[in-house]
């Protein structure tokens, strides 16, 4: 069977993760190919292609070029499957459905979006929505809240498939890569206004000194965060990693995995650190 997984950008994320984790799997047994709407060269991008996963760009600056309809036309075509991921390729998959005969599937990546506080756009979205054959949901919370945001009754077209990983690639133990001399404490999230990093730091203020927090990620919020530190003179115990490509590892150190977030799809992190007992 011929899948195509279609993503707006390989940036460092959830969703992004979920596929470079899923990919590899999905191809042992069928042809897999990952369209993205322009190029990001990131550890997921990288772990992808290192798999053996073909992955094609459209090579686009704007998300919304129109041109991006005509060449996802031509393309899908190619396919039996296509399977979308987040928002704009959400609507733009919607738009090129209704030319094709390929069915096409749509994962439901988190429990609240920006343009849920549109209340003009739940007619445009009910019709997108029913425009394709599977709609997955990546829990039950996450199911529930975009039913109730489309106003409809569930049928069986919306499903719930929860977040999985590789739990041998958590159960390992790895040497040590954090200082063994503090007690360490991390996060690894993207810095976006869905996640409370800025909670995580505040409490640094009132823990002991030989407790260090380890930031990983990148994103809109982290010089905020940043900025925040600096404020609260803490310098020299919350330490910002940036986007890592070891994060067994980095689990593996940590002595306390922490997920705090203002919402959440699923909090696929918060497994692994479970996976790795923590």
């Amino acid at each position: 069977m011929k899948i195509l997984h279609v993503i707006s950008s390989l940036e460092v994320g959830g969703a992004q993760r979920l596929l470079s984790d899923l990919l590899p799997l999905v191809a042992k047994e069928n042809l897999v190919s990952l369209l993205v709407f322009k190029n990001t060269d990131t550890i997921f991008e990288q772990y992808i292609k290192e798999k053996g996963i073909i992955i094609n760009s459209l090579n686009v600056n704007c998300i919304y070029n129109p041109w991006i309809f005509v060449r996802l036309f031509f393309i899908v075509r190619k396919f039996d499957i296509i399977h979308i991921h987040l928002f704009p390729s959400l609507y733009w998959g919607a738009l090129v459905q209704k030319f094709t005969r390929c069915r096409f599937f749509y994962t439901e990546h988190s429990t609240s979006n920006k343009r849920r506080n549109k209340k003009y756009l739940r007619f445009i979205e009910q019709k997108v929505y029913r425009s394709y054959d599977k709609i997955i949901s990546i829990s039950n919370q996450t199911e529930i809240n975009l039913l109730q945001w489309l106003d409809l009754n569930k049928i069986s077209k919306f499903i719930v498939v929860e977040n999985g990983i590789d739990l041998q690639k958590f159960r390992k133990s790895y040497e040590s890569i954090l200082p063994k001399t503090s007690i360490n404490l991390l996060m690894i999230s993207r810095f976006t206004k869905a996640k409370d990093h800025s909670t995580i730091i505040s409490a640094m203020e009132l823990l002991r000194d030989d407790i260090h927090l380890y930031l990983v990620g990148d994103g809109e919020t982290r010089n905020v965060n940043e900025s925040l530190v600096k404020e609260k003179h803490l310098e020299s115990r919350v330490h910002f990693l940036g986007n890592r490509n070891d994060i067994p590892q980095l689990i593996s150190s940590c002595l306390i995995g922490i997920q705090s977030s203002h919402w959440e799809g699923f909090g696929l992190t918060a497994v692994e650190f479970m996976a790795a007992g923590k």
